[in-house]
């Protein structure tokens, strides 16, 4: 009996041209809910579907349907559980839109010149509310900016380098005015138009020559340009002194060289002469150089002789004269001038000349030639002997072997290299065989280390050492290859066998051990020295042993205090040296023979061990035992006292690889186990 409660607003608004949701109904009530419209209002232009309302037809602001026409549409929403129903009148507002697209105003072309910068156009839209300006796409748009809609260009054009599409200089664009709802846009041309940018260039010289004393043109300007030019002269140089009219430029007074009248009184006569085409203007310095009128002939001041040795290139004599003014130089015809070129006064052979096979007009290697020297006025001349000198084409004569023989472990000539010639000889070694073994040294070949014959390094390790040895007189060069051959000598080897590890030994008293000393090489062995640690001795020098052959010697061991005896037995010999370690251990020995520990009772595995050894005590009487794992040197890595274990489980996994020595003691006797650990 309880009817359903709207929760829903009583109005609601909508803009017009839209679809879409108008308003959705919402009701509360226990059972679920179906809604309706009524009919008596403006509901004919709704429908509903689960309480949302939608216009049939978009509205339309300016042509309201709703009963009164005043865009107020009025409806009534039935909400219904079942049983029970409620109505709610509702109203829904369509609200106005701005569908006035802006208005251009603003004309459909432009110009602007090129070069410039700035404003190219300037959009102009009229609408009731703000305008903003863009740009499309399409076109040439990418070439230009918009801001507030002037419309500038992003590069400066230029008009004879034209950017746009079809590269006419008329830049099209797409002009876009919005106010935020509705656009409109206009396509502008924008023409480039030409401007003259070119400058006038001169193709007149920067400088004249001008004889003293004389009238007329002292130098004619021409310079360029597409228009038609104008010259003038400046005003910061020697200009007061000219005239300058249609180009042609020349001196208001006679100039006098004696008497100078340019800036700085050395007769260069500098002026700014100046082309203008009407827009643009080009200026260039010139300068007008008066000369003197010259009476004095040019005095050589070069020899009359000259040397050249045969074959060669290059000058082979400079000619020389003074003057006051430039000079040329040429060469005479009468004599053996043909044979010879000359350039600015250096005279040079036309072909190298050959000393055996003279070409001047006598055959003897004297070639006269006259050499001309000329200001432009006046000329002298002189008459040039140049003498062709011989020169050594005769190559060095090497006299020395091509093989020699070298001992192994020398030291000293390997080879002395040696070459006739008439001149001084320069020996060196090629690079193509075994030479980067060697030095040279004025002939004398030596190896840059000792030659091995059991370990030869030439290239195919035959001891056959080759190498190219030069010789050189500076002008001519000759190879010879060379095999030096490394020759075997009689060396002794050592080799060392035996162990040195003494068994546990009473104080006082001495074990015994034997080594082998073996000669593994072909030369005599000579022991020359046998160094013992503490507590060892033996034999120490003069033993020798024939190739091939091996001879034992004892070694003693005598203990003194009870602990682990270590050290280095060095032996030196003339066939190397060897290093032995040496260990053993001194304990005391008591009367009681039962309380001596036997090392056969001990047993310690896996050995060699990785990560963990075993120590089995059991066959052992003793109650309690000092325990010490020491390596080769007597560096301790493990110690415990009083153990009563029978087996002691030990992780020596973080011990370095090598040999260890376990020490046992019960403080009457000492037992001593080795153990290898390896990882």
């Amino acid at each position: 009996e309880i009817a359903p409660v709207f929760t829903s607003a009583t109005t609601a608004s909508f803009a017009e041209n839209g679809t879409g949701t108008a308003y959705t109904a919402m009701a509360t009530d226990a059972n679920a809910l179906t809604y309706s419209l009524g009919s008596s209002k403006d509901e004919g232009l709704f429908d509903i579907a689960a309480g949302t309302m939608t216009f049939k037809s978009a509205p339309d602001f300016e042509n309201p349907q709703d009963a009164n026409a005043d865009n107020d549409y009025v409806i009534e929403v039935i909400a219904s559980d079942g049983l029970n129903t409620t109505s709610h009148v509702v109203t829904i507002t369509v609200t106005n839109l701005d569908e006035i697209a802006p208005v251009f105003t603003s004309a459909t072309t432009a110009s602007f010149a090129e070069n410039g910068t700035g404003t190219a156009y300037t959009a102009v839209a009229t609408d009731e509310n703000t305008v903003t300006y863009n740009l499309g796409s399409s076109k040439d748009e990418t070439l230009f900016n918009i801001a507030g809609g002037v419309v500038t260009f992003k590069s400066v054009p230029d008009f004879e380098a034209p950017a746009d599409g079809n590269a006419d200089n008329d830049y099209v664009i797409e002009v876009i005015a919005s106010d935020g709802v509705n656009s409109a846009s206009l396509a502008v041309t924008i023409t480039v138009t030409n401007v003259d940018d070119t400058t006038p260039v001169f193709t007149s010289a920067t400088s004249a020559s001008f004889a003293e004393n004389g009238t007329g043109t002292a130098y004619t300007a021409v310079a360029t340009d597409a228009n038609a030019l104008t010259y003038s002269l400046g005003s910061s140089n020697d200009e007061a002194l000219f005239n300058i009219a249609a180009g042609v430029v020349t001196f208001k007074v006679e100039p006098d060289f004696e008497n100078p009248q340019d800036g700085n009184g050395d007769n260069d006569y500098v002026i700014e002469v100046i082309a203008n085409d009407g827009v643009n203007t080009a200026s260039q310095l010139v300068t007008i150089t008066v000369t003197n009128l010259d009476d004095t002939a040019p005095v050589f001041t070069s020899a009359i002789t000259a040397s050249f040795a045969e074959n060669g290139t290059g000058t082979a004599y400079t000619a020389v004269a003074t003057d006051a003014n430039a000079l040329t130089y040429s060469l005479g015809s009468s004599k053996d001038e043909a044979l010879f070129n000359i350039a600015a006064g250096t005279v040079t052979f036309k072909a190298a000349p050959d000393f055996e096979n003279p070409t001047d007009g006598n055959s003897d290697n004297d070639y006269m030639i006259e050499v001309i020297a000329s200001d432009g006025i006046n000329t002298a001349s002189q008459l040039v002997t140049i003498t062709v000198t011989n020169v050594d084409d005769t190559t060095p004569v090497f006299t020395s072997a091509t093989t020699a023989s070298y001992e192994e472990n020398g030291t000293g000539t390997a080879y002395t290299a040696v070459a006739t010639d008439e001149n001084t000889v320069i020996y060196s070694l090629g690079s193509s065989n075994d030479e980067a073994l060697f030095d040279i040294t004025a002939g004398v070949i030596t190896f840059k280390s000792a030659p091995d014959f059991e370990n030869p390094q030439d290239a195919n390790t035959d001891n056959g050492y080759v190498i190219e040895v030069i010789a050189s007189d500076v002008v001519h060069a000759v190879s010879q290859i060379v095999t030096i051959t490394v020759t075997n000598v009689e060396e002794a080897i050592l080799r060392v066998t035996g162990d040195v590890t003494a068994p546990a030994t009473a104080l006082g008293g001495t074990s015994t051990m034997d080594i082998t000393l073996h000669n593994d090489g072909d030369g005599l062995l000579s022991i020359s020295d046998i160094t013992y640690p503490n507590g060892f001795s033996g034999i120490t020098s003069d033993i020798t042993v024939l190739p091939s052959n091996s001879q034992a010697i004892t070694i003693s061991f005598t203990p003194t205090e009870a602990r682990l005896y270590s050290g280095d037995i060095v032996i030196t010999s003339n066939g190397g040296e060897h290093i032995l370690t040496a260990t053993g251990t001194g304990e005391i020995v008591t009367a009681i023979e039962d309380d001596r520990l036997k090392e056969e009772q001990i047993k310690v595995y896996p050995n060699p061990a990785e990560d963990v050894i075993n120590i089995d005590l059991t066959e052992l009487n003793a109650a309690q035992l000092d325990i010490d794992m020491v390596n080769a040197s007597g560096y301790s890595f493990f110690s415990q006292k009083s153990l009563a274990k029978k087996v002691l489980r030990l992780d020596v996994s973080q011990f370095k690889s090598g040999l260890y020595i376990i020490k046992l003691t019960n403080g009457k006797s000492v037992a001593h186990k080795k153990v290898i650990i390896r990882h």
